[in-house]
């Protein structure tokens, strides 16, 4: 059979195995899913979907320069077209929560067949295989191959995400950093009552040369400080204790803590973001040895010994970057610890913060990017 350069576009269902409901919903929410992705790559591209269980792929033969562009406006109308299909079961009650998929494609040579299931390159292999480790949650990510064929324009709507090790190829994705912060910027930390906002987190990728700082001014962008501050660190301290619940996490799982293995993951999760200095005296009672810092700008690298709390601290330099591609939690001001008392806009912390000044707060932050000075939350 004949040689040829193809686009492989994958799909997959996130989370498939988790989603809490009948199981005939879940296959007519599938089956739903699965013909509106077929018809619209039908459409773009007279393509056929190949489905198995959860996910599925479909390929484009390259011709032209401009088919890497068509193929992936493809994977962009799939993205985009998932919140009127969410929209649409969760009106008929189909799904209580909207259903997340990953896509992502890449570019290579194959050896034709009649039944593309019988296509056969090593690259091809690779990239089926590597799936979860390739996509995120409801992106589009491409790899450099594809990216490097896109027209200028396009490409802009592309950022950088980290580099594959399983692909040996950078990847980029649609949108990513303005998709990620919006979902960042949902994260509530403040209402007129304290019972209105309980304990929750999300968790989100960086990508790279990104500064976690940054990051944090979308997770706390309703909150912004309206007084000076004595202490330059007070300026931070919500992005001091995110990060040092995101620190304690990783040493927590390595001192295998037994009260916390018993809990759910998400109970855990939020346990040890409200009581981080309870879970590090914990670690300390079981002799645990602080061992590799985790902070993102050196990980992988042997810098000795090393405890959660000044890990936390250099997550907050100003100047460090992320390589791209760690996964971070950020924690909203209940599951830190806070709550709103005195009126609707002071804070007051509920765990040990040793000198540390806590202000109160307003609503409605605006960032430098819209003409705000330089010197307010997280810059």
């Amino acid at each position: 059979m004949p040689r040829a350069e193809i686009i492989l576009l994958q799909f997959d269902i996130a989370g498939h195995s988790k989603i809490d409901i009948p199981t005939k919903n879940l296959q007519k929410a599938r089956k739903r899913l699965q013909q509106y992705i077929s018809a619209l790559v039908s459409v773009q591209r007279h393509a056929q979907v190949s489905w198995a269980g959860d996910g599925g792929w479909c390929w484009f033969k390259v011709a032209e320069n401009d088919d890497f562009s068509l193929a992936t406006d493809a994977a962009v109308d799939i993205l985009e077209i998932l919140p009127r299909i969410n929209e649409a079961l969760q009106r008929e009650g189909t799904i209580k929560e909207p259903l997340s998929i990953r896509l992502s494609a890449d570019s290579m040579n194959v050896e034709l067949d009649d039944d593309p299931a019988h296509f056969a390159a090593p690259q091809m292999n690779k990239f089926l295989k590597y799936e979860r480790e390739v996509g995120l949650v409801n992106s589009l990510v491409i790899t450099q191959r594809i990216y490097d064929q896109l027209q200028f324009g396009f490409q802009s709507r592309f950022k950088r995400w980290r580099r594959s090790p399983e692909l040996e190829t950078s990847l980029y994705v649609y949108d990513g950093v303005r998709r990620r912060n919006a979902a960042l910027a949902q994260l509530k930390n403040r209402g007129p009552h304290p019972d209105d906002i309980p304990p929750a987190f999300v968790r989100a990728t960086a990508f790279e040369e990104e500064r976690y700082l940054d990051m944090c001014w979308h997770a706390y962008s309703d909150l912004v400080l309206d007084v000076e501050l004595d202490n330059v660190e007070s300026v931070r301290f919500l992005a001091f204790r995110n990060a040092l619940a995101n620190t304690m996490i990783k040493y927590a799982e390595r001192a295998d803590i037994p009260e916390l293995s018993r809990l759910p993951e998400d109970e855990k999760l939020i346990s040890i973001a409200g009581f981080p200095y309870e879970i590090l005296q914990h670690v300390r009672r079981h002799d645990f040895r602080f061992g590799q810092a985790q902070t993102p700008e050196t990980r992988g690298q042997n810098v000795g010994q090393s405890n959660p709390v000044s890990d936390a601290l250099q997550w907050c330099n100003s100047e460090s970057q992320l390589t791209g591609g760690e996964s971070l939690y950020f924690f909203n001001a209940s599951a830190l610890g806070f709550i709103a008392e005195i009126g609707e806009s002071t804070l007051l912390d509920h765990v040990s913060a040793g000198n540390l000044k806590i202000v109160s707060v307003i609503g409605g932050v605006r960032g430098p990017e819209r003409g705000q000075p330089d010197n307010l939350i997280f810059r």
